[in-house]
């Protein structure tokens, strides 16, 4: 799914998305929920992780592959094997915000390493799940990426409209890149450019 600058509308990114087209046709959320039952999520997270690189090849080097993970699996040892694969190319690991973080201090360590190999961090789905603002004070992301929540309608309310004013200027003093998530309208798209958002994904 492509990511678009708000300054000049360029594709900066794209983010791999996992598809199951098996039986029984369930969500892809369930089914890693499911892999991670039986002990093998992280297992499948890489696995999806590979396919999406493989996929990537024929993209344009300057556009960014934006991957997946749950915190669990960032020390995996076979991660960064994996993203050696992708040579030059910018990549971006996004943290799923629907799992609890025992031990923000282990997770901020292991990041540090995958960080010094140039891999961007990014915290997807911000404001939906256990966290929420916890998550990106702890791990002070890249990226942060505004859930489907936070983002709609935002021209027709006022408190939508100053909490993502709090939350553009917030990131910024972080130095990190803001992301509008599943903005479907003129008007939507119009005012988060308004108010400063870096990108839209959409």
């Amino acid at each position: 799914q492509p990511i678009s600058s708000l300054t000049d509308g360029h594709l900066i990114a794209v983010e791999a998305l996992t598809r199951f087209d098996v039986e029984p046709v369930r969500a892809p959320d369930v089914w890693f929920l499911a892999a991670h039952h039986a002990g093998r999520g992280a297992d499948l997270e890489l696995a999806a992780i590979e396919a999406a690189i493989e996929g990537a090849v024929d993209l344009p080097e300057n556009v960014e592959l934006w991957l997946n993970l749950s915190p669990m699996t960032v020390a995996h040892p076979r991660l960064r094997a994996l993203l050696d694969m992708c040579d030059e190319r910018k990549i971006a690991l996004e943290l799923s915000e629907h799992e609890i973080v025992a031990d923000y201090d282990v997770l901020v360590e292991r990041l540090v390493r995958v960080r010094q190999a140039g891999v961007q961090i990014a915290v997807d789905d911000a404001g939906a799940g256990f966290a929420s603002l916890r998550h990106i004070v702890n791990l002070a992301p890249d990226i942060t990426k505004l859930d489907i929540s936070l983002t709609q309608d935002l021209a027709s309310s006022q408190v939508r409209r100053a909490l993502g004013e709090a939350m553009i200027a917030f990131v910024h003093l972080m130095d990190g890149l803001l992301v509008v998530e599943v903005i479907e309208t003129v008007a939507d798209l119009t005012a988060w450019a308004a108010l400063g958002a870096d990108a839209v994904q959409g």
